[in-house]
């Protein structure tokens, strides 16, 4: 159990770092809070969203490729929300 939820938070916060890269951002605040958004967005797509449309259930130990992916997928989806409400605060 605790390999897969580690293995979660990494995926969310290459993911995050990545966005970090990708985006140029130089302020270490921003780039904390892309590296917190990737982790709670896979976290939240590995441990619940998976195994409700039937994939592994990384609670029991299980992970899988579907878990990767849709892990992935929503912590791009967390990421993406998070920028657009960002920048739409600040304007």
């Amino acid at each position: 159990m605790a390999m897969a939820v580690i293995l979660l938070v990494v995926t969310g916060a290459a993911l995050g770092w990545l966005v970090s890269v990708v985006r140029q951002v130089d302020d270490s605040y921003e780039i904390a809070t892309n590296l917190a958004v990737g982790m709670v967005g896979a976290v939240v797509g590995g441990m619940i969203l998976c195994p409700m449309i039937g994939g592994a259930n990384p609670l029991l130990g299980m992970y899988g490729m579907a878990t990767l992916v849709l892990s992935f997928g929503t912590a791009c989806g967390a990421l993406a929300v998070f920028h657009i409400a960002s920048t739409r605060a600040i304007r």
